[in-house]
């Protein structure tokens, strides 16, 4: 049975306590109940507290198998520490599969470079923009974010240590993805490629089967954006990331979403092997991984209208365009070398 989270003295409740405890929680329930529609298991007639623990028990059972809550997570059992009221909280989680979130820019910059692929280009630059301005995804030449930090120590690393040909060529590397990551942090920086970006859809051509899947990627994000137009990534994460400074925790015992989610140089090469063994190093370290989570409380009050709709479109949305870049730089590569 699940443990209520009531007073330990329970048993010196009065009758009227426990009846008002058992009206409290079949308030909440019912609220909860009406929010997600289940229907509650009829639990009145047995004796108090098992009543509210088999009632309890069956609808964390109808909420782990509801579509309407799809993300659960945990219901917790709470008690208003002023009023003594008790009420029921759903938590739920967008779980992002413990993968690495970041969009290489280099691929970007060489599709501008390739005539056949410059109009595709313009209108992922119209995306990159959107996760950048409107979502706030950090981007790697930002010294607030911590990628910029992971790139900083690769470059001390390279620079104090022996004067290898592996070093050589990460000094190598990472000069060329400073000067590219300016030019295309200013390019994406500016708020034209939203202002543009319903014209660019309207206008694009498809020339192959990758453009329409780019084509049809980009529609969807211009959907999210017209329907979430000021939604941060971050707004459902405890830390979230400010556009400040950016400060190292030593003491810190989870990985926060700015650590796995941003703009990165390329995904090729040995500058980003040792990135991802340098960040994978540090994570490794970490005992959880923050994730995107609200908690709704039924305590009453009007009901919140915090969801995870958003994570749940936004991140595959990333991954995807994620692919299709690392799919051009592949390709391109291959090209090059044959």
């Amino acid at each position: 049975m699940p443990k209520l989270q009531v007073n330990p003295e329970q048993r010196k409740l009065s009758e009227r306590q426990v009846k008002q405890r058992e009206r409290d929680f079949y308030n909440s329930l019912s609220q909860l109940a009406e929010h997600y529609g289940v229907t509650p298991l009829q639990t009145k007639d047995f004796g108090y507290p098992y009543n509210l623990a088999l009632a309890y028990r069956k609808i964390e059972k109808q909420l782990r198998q509801s579509h309407k809550c799809k993300d659960f997570t945990e219901l917790h059992i709470s008690e208003n520490g002023d009023t003594g009221q008790l009420f029921l909280s759903v938590t739920e989680t967008y779980y992002t599969g413990s993968q690495f979130y970041y969009v290489p820019v280099v691929p970007l910059f060489r599709m501008f470079e390739d005539p056949e692929r410059k109009q595709t280009a313009i209108l992922l630059l119209s995306v990159c923009s959107y996760i950048y301005h409107i979502a706030k995804i950090p981007f790697y030449r930002q010294e607030n974010s911590y990628l910029y930090w992971q790139y900083e120590m690769l470059k001390e690393w390279a620079i104090h240590d022996d004067d290898s040909e592996e070093n050589r060529e990460i000094l190598a590397e990472l000069s060329q993805t400073e000067q590219i990551g300016d030019q295309m942090h200013t390019m994406i920086f500016d708020k034209e490629n939203l202002t543009h970006w319903k014209r660019r859809i309207k206008t694009f051509r498809a020339k192959d089967p990758f453009d329409s899947d780019v084509f049809l990627m980009t529609t969807k994000f211009f959907q999210l954006y017209q329907k979430y137009p000021e939604r941060r990534l971050f707004q459902n994460s405890v830390t979230g990331w400010e556009e400040t400074e950016y400060c190292y925790d030593e003491e810190e015992t989870k990985i926060t979403m700015d650590k796995y989610i941003g703009f990165i140089a390329d995904d090729k090469g040995y500058l980003y092997e040792q990135l991802c063994e340098t960040v994978n190093g540090e994570f490794s370290q970490y005992g959880e991984m923050e994730e995107p989570a609200v908690t709704t409380h039924f305590d009453g009050t009007p009901v919140g209208k915090e969801s995870l709709d958003f994570e749940n479109r936004i991140f595959p949305l990333i991954n995807e365009l994620c692919y299709y870049l690392n799919q051009y730089n592949t390709q391109e590569d291959e090209r090059e070398h044959k």
